[in-house]
């Protein structure tokens, strides 16, 4: 993705149209899980939905990354985009979406544009559904080592985080390859509290 900073500036005041009258950002990627973009629409500040599949037809059965999925994001590089559990009906190709002017939240309702064909298009409805956020899973405590799995990992990485406050949080590992499950152990200095956490 490029960014485009000037965008007032091109549409406002009658401009010249001209090479060089667009400014751009630095390019960046986002994290879909192997996935194109086939919409990225907004109706509400810092609240996007992406709609992300193949660039061609879904597997049959659909599996990653052959298949369509939702993430939501806030439209800032340095944020990576969460996917969300939604599921879509057999048959459609999800292409645009129109959004109420809210927050996307788990109940949001979704009207949905389906590219079916070169002579069909349909329309369907889907819920946001629930943000894909990674939790711990407490696997042993023994020899002052803890030992925990991390569950739901999303597409993105996942970072595991522990505090002895709540407020002041110290990475213990950064998870990049979240294909699967993924063991995580930490062992404290004796008679030390921690609370741990994951976070995108």
């Amino acid at each position: 993705m490029i960014p485009l900073l000037n965008i007032s500036d091109l549409v406002t005041n009658n401009p010249v149209p001209g090479p060089g009258k667009a400014k751009f950002g630095a390019p960046f990627t986002l994290n879909l899980g192997n996935r194109g973009i086939r919409s990225m629409d907004s109706s509400y500040p810092s609240n996007f939905l992406i709609t992300a599949g193949p660039f061609g037809d879904t597997s049959s059965p659909p599996a990653p990354p052959n298949d369509f999925r939702l993430f939501t994001w806030t439209g800032s590089p340095s944020n990576a985009p969460i996917e969300r559990l939604t599921t879509f009906p057999d048959g459609y190709s999800p292409e645009g979406a129109m959004l109420p002017v809210t927050p996307i939240a788990t109940n949001t309702v979704i009207q949905f544009v389906s590219d079916d064909s070169t002579a069909c298009w349909r329309s369907f409805t889907a819920l946001a559904g629930v943000a894909n956020q990674p939790a711990l899973q407490m696997l042993s405590w023994s020899n002052n080592t803890a030992r925990f799995n991390v569950l739901l990992t999303p597409t993105q990485a996942v970072t595991v985080e522990w505090s002895t406050n709540l407020s002041n949080w110290v990475t213990l590992r950064k998870i990049t390859n979240t294909a699967a499950a993924t063991v995580v152990t930490d062992a404290p200095a004796s008679n030390v509290y921690r609370f741990y956490r994951t976070r995108f």
